[in-house]
């Protein structure tokens, strides 16, 4: 072979891998980690409001529509499924995406026991839940006094930023009821 022809392939070859680096690393940053998860609630006589927001993600977060439960009334499955089947997307830097539920006790004679239970499976995602800025464990029973509103944050990090993420799910139920209701 001749050597002109030489140059030629190894230029060729290196213009190749240079390329493929290229849209190697584009598509590295374009790369977007997403978990997908649902909030589900079971009201039992309570008289509330439920509202929601999802905070530092990227791309669109859901629009979450505030649930309602009063005497006869219950929170209607159109506005319950806004809850559902939502991805939360973390931006390329991987920073912290956080979930803020928000109940408001309407009764001005009852308080509201809350139990949240965590049935997530999350992998390489580590979170959190707080409750009035408290740390909060799945299953915990808490109250709302008379016409209070009190939170839980959940704060999704990715653990190590610099690893893949397998597909991870996470599940939040909420029991809100009044264990004095009709006694």
């Amino acid at each position: 072979m001749s050597l002109k022809l030489k140059l030629v392939s190894i230029i060729a070859s290196l213009c190749l891998v240079v390329v493929l680096l290229s849209v190697g690393v584009w598509a590295v940053q374009q790369a977007s980690i997403s978990i997908g998860g649902s909030v589900s609630f079971i009201a039992n006589d309570v008289y509330c409001d439920v509202t929601g927001s999802v905070s530092h993600m990227a791309g669109t977060a859901p629009e979450l529509k505030q649930l309602s439960w009063s005497a006869g009334y219950e929170a209607s499955e159109e506005d319950k499924d806004t809850w559902k089947n939502n991805p939360l997307a973390f931006d390329k830097q991987g920073t912290d995406v956080t979930y803020l539920i928000t109940i408001k006790n309407n009764s001005d004679e009852r308080y509201i026991d809350v139990t949240m239970t965590d049935n997530s499976a999350v992998s390489k995602i580590a979170h959190t839940i707080t409750f009035d800025g408290q740390p909060y464990q799945s299953g915990q029973k808490v109250q709302i006094l008379k016409t209070e509103e009190k939170s839980f944050l959940i704060t999704f990090s990715i653990e190590e930023k610099d690893k893949s993420v397998l597909d991870s799910a996470y599940s939040f139920q909420l029991l809100l009821q009044d264990e004095n209701y009709g006694k």
